[in-house]
């Protein structure tokens, strides 16, 4: 499953390693989904008659509010946690830092909500609809800083290569959940079940896209320009911390002692 490794330049990403990281992206948006499905059916018929005062001009209920943060927070961390840990399964060698990547994932993930949440509370007095907004904006940045978390933790040297990579994607998948939209007519039921499912496939697919296609440029071309080593224009070398010699150790040990040696006498 992993890639074939060269001496130069970006690694090689196979065919099987471009199908296998999009159904892993696939699979974990599917699993968030699967979340988001049994809280909705689990939680239509309790939460009915809270939503139900809203129609009768009083603000919504506080806890309408709050269990609908879980659960957007639940179904976009697990989607973003089990997809990012798969797509890292599927290359070992160049995510070697996997779990790390995916604890912090989870931390920005948990950062996100706290920031979210004020934002929640504020277009609860406006409509449903807004929060509807607020919890897609929620998902779409939930899912490009776990995605970037992955691939810069993973490959700083490619960093920007993952930058490409998802923002294509999500151009891509953006424009594929606007035409299940339309084909489905326009009900926004179909973006609620299909936006992670469809997000996670695309970045992976377009994580092997984007370096498949980088190799090709780089063995057409032999110019390395998206590595962070290459420098354009007059850019400088940031300054390299002073090292600590042996000599400097010994001779601060000895001002140390001549100091305790004075304050005794």
């Amino acid at each position: 499953m992993n890639d074939a490794t060269t001496d130069f330049g970006p690694k090689k990403v196979s065919f099987l390693t471009l199908i296998f990281r999009a159904l892993a992206g696939l699979a974990g948006g599917t699993m968030g989904t699967a979340v988001l499905l049994i809280a909705v059916f689990l939680g239509s018929s309790l939460l009915s008659p809270l939503a139900g005062e809203e129609g009768s001009g009083m603000a919504l209920n506080p806890l309408v509010i709050f269990i609908f943060m879980v659960v957007v927070f639940l179904s976009s961390c697990l989607a973003n946690v089990v997809s990012t840990f798969l797509i890292g399964l599927t290359d070992r060698k160049k995510y070697a830092t996997l779990f790390s990547a995916v604890y912090q994932v989870f931390i920005a993930n948990i950062v996100i909500l706290v920031f979210s949440a004020p934002v929640y509370i504020i277009v609860s007095g406006l409509s449903t609809e807004m929060m509807g907004y607020v919890a897609a904006i929620q998902i779409l940045i939930s899912v490009m800083a776990s995605y970037l978390i992955l691939e810069i933790l993973s490959d700083v040297k490619y960093a920007l290569l993952g930058v490409y990579g998802a923002t294509l994607g999500l151009v891509f998948a953006s424009a594929v959940n606007f035409i299940l939209y339309q084909i489905f007519g326009q009900n926004p039921t179909i973006l609620l079940f299909a936006a992670l499912p469809v997000i996670w496939m695309v970045l992976g697919l377009f994580n092997g896209l984007t370096g498949m296609g980088y190799r090709f440029v780089y063995d057409s071309y032999g110019v390395d320009f998206l590595s962070k080593y290459v420098k354009y224009g007059q850019d400088t070398e940031p300054e390299k911390p002073e090292e600590i010699t042996e000599k400097d150790v010994l001779s601060l040990e000895k001002d140390e002692g001549g100091k305790e040696f004075l304050e005794k006498n």
